[in-house]
């Protein structure tokens, strides 16, 4: 099966190899640091705060998936001291009140770096 966006052609396994590696789970690893955060946050726009903590927290687990190893301040240095992040209470979750989503980088006024 052959799917076509404009001029862009690509198979199935092109097409799932994409949404992959554009999710950070393949190929090179980002950087390390504040850099490699922003770029993996860039690149999947949510990052979901959740505040069961079974083996770690859904945000901590997420970006340990794409990372590796990783300052857990740095999200804190985003979200708060540089504003790179921000926070926004999404739609009521299966029973457990609104869901908080961390979103990034913003789409108003300040610059991504």
């Amino acid at each position: 099966m052959i799917m076509k966006a404009g001029d862009l052609t690509l198979s199935l396994d092109q097409a799932r190899r994409l949404a992959v590696c554009s999710q950070h789970l393949a190929g090179p690893r980002p950087a390390a640091g504040l850099d490699g955060m922003r770029q993996v946050l860039r690149g999947l726009r949510v990052l979901q705060v959740d505040p069961v903590n079974i083996v770690a927290r859904n945000q901590f687990l997420v970006l340990w998936s794409r990372l590796g190893e990783f300052d857990r301040a740095g999200v804190d240095t985003l979200l708060w001291r540089e504003h790179w992040l921000f926070e926004r209470l999404g739609p009521p979750g299966a029973g457990r009140g609104r869901n908080r989503a961390v979103v990034g980088p913003p789409r108003h006024g300040r610059p991504a770096r």
